[in-house]
């Protein structure tokens, strides 16, 4: 079958949604798109499949193809890497036989060594556009809004302990030559991350540490300390606050009585986007799915600055401060936050002027376009005979 796309990620309603979305993003672009998910255990299955189909292109979300034989030759492979481990498996020691890398956030962070790439890009999410709502004309606005997801409470004194000598060394010790600013969101370095590793292992007399604790120090701990921050000053200027996440926000006692659930549709999300006053995002992507939906329901939303915000790839490429977002750090959150409450007439200015430019260059067919001409496929003249449809896997 010619001019045809099958997209696919592992199991999980976030990405059945995010795949249904991008499949009508090709199908708005003139191409043929089947998306769906499985499981370790029937990724064969999935490729004898696609080999049925004969695509022009499989696209992988967090997976690489190891083996170019398990597909045709004429099908191209390419991978989007959203996160450098998944499932406990590292995506950038190596990239297989794929043909093409997207990455969903400049892989600098990631200390990927990029000369070992030969075709690869920065692929970003793409947003669906709801109907603009005028004035946030919503029953039962709220103020301050944060989604996303927070690891539980690590106790300090848990033992980091090497498995070749059995030394251990508390976390808050182990931790106290780090500079906190390599696990924090918007200035995150796993490079600098494992030089510090590296130094208090030596200080240490710990020739290693289990995969778990290296886990927790350049994974878990990075989604703590900044989101933590971020959402106690939020609590500190208003009590019409709402958190959106999994349940491990549950076991903070600040946050558990602001939780209100884990959303994952979008028309529930669009909502808390339209309801907030301020929506605020924190995070070491800028580009992030949270601001492009939420920027186009039409919602206003307040952005952490990063240290990639300027380099090639950044949001500032993109998006303008001011006049579509508005950015943060941690010396003006609450400052901003505060002015933007009461500042109704700006922040609707801010709102719609994002809200149109999201429309206007990152919906979901940009994105497919966007991947279209990087790996030169066909599409056809009349876009309304492409189809996007559902490919079932895992025996249904």
């Amino acid at each position: 079958m010619n001019n045809t796309i099958v997209l696919t990620a592992p199991n999980g309603g976030f990405y059945e949604r995010i795949l249904s979305d991008f499949s009508l993003g090709f199908k708005q672009a003139g191409i043929n798109a089947y998306w769906c998910t499985y499981d370790n255990a029937h990724k064969k299955i999935f490729y004898d499949k696609v080999n049925q189909i004969n695509p022009n292109l499989i696209l992988e979300i967090d997976s690489i193809l190891e083996d170019k034989n398990l597909i045709n030759k004429n099908i191209k492979h390419a991978a989007w890497i959203q996160d450098y481990r998944f499932n406990g498996k590292s995506l950038i020691n190596g990239f297989g036989e794929s043909d093409f890398i997207y990455f969903i956030i400049n892989p600098i962070v990631w200390d990927v060594d990029l000369y070992k790439l030969k075709n690869w890009s920065i692929l970003y999410p793409g947003a669906p556009i709801a109907d603009f709502c005028e004035g946030l004309s919503i029953e039962k606005k709220i103020d301050l809004s944060f989604i996303g997801f927070i690891p539980r409470p690590v106790n300090n004194k848990h033992l980091l302990v090497c498995p070749v000598s059995n030394v251990s060394v508390p976390l808050e010790v182990f931790l106290s030559g780090f500079d906190l600013k390599a696990l924090m969101q918007s200035t995150y370095s796993r490079k600098q991350i494992y030089k510090f590793i590296d130094k208090s292992c030596k200080k240490y007399s710990l020739q290693s540490l289990k995969e778990a604790d290296l886990h927790l120090i350049d994974e878990v701990l990075p989604r703590i300390y900044e989101r933590k921050f971020v959402v106690e000053n939020m609590l500190n200027i208003s009590n019409s606050v709402e958190i959106y996440g999994p349940d491990e926000w549950r076991y903070w006692d600040k946050f558990k009585g602001y939780h209100k659930g884990y959303i994952q549709g979008y028309n529930e999300l669009k909502s808390v986007y339209q309801k907030t006053l301020v929506n605020v995002h924190n995070g070491g992507l800028a580009m992030h799915y949270r601001v492009l939906e939420c920027m186009g329901a039409g919602g206003f939303i307040i952005i952490n600055e990063t240290q990639l915000d300027h380099l090639d790839y950044g949001i500032l490429q993109y998006l303008n401060p001011g006049d579509h977002f508005v950015h943060y750090n941690h010396s003006t959150l609450n400052k901003t936050i505060i002015n933007y409450l009461k500042n109704d007439k700006d922040r609707d200015e801010i709102r719609l002027n994002g809200y149109l430019e999201v429309k206007a260059s990152h919906t979901w067919k940009h994105r497919a376009i966007k991947v279209i001409k990087d790996l030169n496929l066909c599409t056809d003249s009349d876009e309304n005979i492409c189809f996007n449809r559902r490919l079932m896997i895992n025996g249904e």
